[in-house]
């Protein structure tokens, strides 16, 4: 325990940053779900199929991002027999458009449970947009009421969150304190005082 000599416990809190494109903006919300990032088989991306199989939406799910497991996905989808509902698109490297991306979602789902940060949740939160992670994803816990969260791979559960992240009304005043507390400015200064703390 380093308290005693240090002033500080063991655990660090959590401080990250968003660029500054992502803030709740214009948007025509679809109907789509969306998930972005990495392809592969530890993201569990086969969960949100399993969980539209399951809730029967008929809603597509675009796929934004790439990665060894796009195979894997492509053939989950047709097992189950929504392969039509499936559209992979490429990584988007402008934030901008990818706030806007978010934002134009029905849903954004984050289902991988071994996520060291989850920056996906916190930059859609921080849009604006409908949100649904892992409860084990630090980032939800960051974002708090603006993510609704499910059980590790567990579909049932995700489907159920899903239903409810579409009901929820948006909140777009929670987005922008959201967005507004996580800028690099605070962050640094936060960790600044924290060492100066640590120094005296």
């Amino acid at each position: 325990d380093p308290q005693p000599d240090s002033g500080r416990s063991a655990s660090i809190e959590l401080r990250f940053g968003v660029h500054p494109a992502f803030r709740p903006g214009p948007a025509v919300r679809g109907d789509h779900l969306l998930y972005v990032g990495r392809v592969s088989l530890e993201k569990r991306i086969v969960d949100i199929l399993e969980a539209m199989k399951i809730g029967g939406w008929g809603r597509p799910l675009h796929v934004v991002g790439d990665g060894p497991a796009r195979g894997v996905v492509e053939a989950r989808a047709r097992r189950l027999g929504i392969a039509h509902l499936l559209k992979l698109r490429p990584f988007i490297s402008d934030r901008r458009g990818l706030a806007r991306t978010y934002r134009e979602a029905a849903c954004v789902i984050a289902p991988g449970p071994h996520e060291t940060f989850g920056l996906a949740v916190l930059e859609a939160a921080a849009s604006g947009a409908s949100v649904v992670a892992c409860s084990c994803t630090p980032a939800a816990v960051v974002a708090g009421s603006l993510v609704t969260t499910f059980r590790a791979k567990d579909p049932v559960d995700l489907a159920r969150a899903v239903d409810r992240a579409l009901t929820t009304p948006d909140d777009p005043h929670a987005a922008l304190r959201l967005a507004s507390n996580m800028t690099w400015d605070r962050v640094f200064e936060a960790e600044l005082q924290h060492l100066k703390q640590l120094c005296r």
